[in-house]
C-alpha cells in the first residue's frame, strides 16, 4: 500500500459556517476515488509560528502501488545497492593501500 497525501491546508481555510464547512469538507473528498475512502486519515499538526499556535491539516489516503511504482522502487533498490557497493570498495581499496604501505 502507498500512503497518498491528497491535500494539506492551514486551519484558518477552513469555514466557520456550518454549511461552508461541510461543502468544504464534500470538495475535499469528492475527488478520492470511493474505494479509498475507507482508509481517509485526517491529521492535525500544531506548531509555533512566530510566537503564534498555528495548526495544518494533511487529509491522506492509502492505495495500492501501480506496477510503474514498483518499478521505480525497485531499481531506486537496487541503484542505492550499487552506490553502497560501490563506497565499500572505495573504503576497501583505501584501506588496502593503508596497510600495504605499512608492511
Amino acid at each position: 500500500m502507498k500512503r497518498i497525501r491528497h491535500n494539506r491546508f492551514g486551519i484558518y481555510e477552513i469555514p466557520e459556517n456550518i454549511q461552508k464547512f461541510r461543502k468544504f469538507w464534500d470538495d475535499e473528498f469528492k475527488d478520492i476515488p470511493d474505494k479509498y475512502k475507507d482508509s481517509i486519515t485526517i491529521e492535525f499538526d500544531v506548531y509555533n509560528d512566530y510566537g503564534a499556535a498555528s495548526a495544518e491539516i494533511g487529509i491522506y489516503y492509502e492505495r495500492e502501488k501501480t506496477e510503474t511504482e514498483i518499478k521505480e522502487e525497485k531499481e531506486k533498490s537496487h541503484n542505492i545497492q550499487k552506490i553502497k557497493r560501490q563506497r565499500q570498495k572505495e573504503e576497501y581499496d583505501r584501506l588496502k593501500k593503508i596497510f600495504e604501505q605499512e608492511d
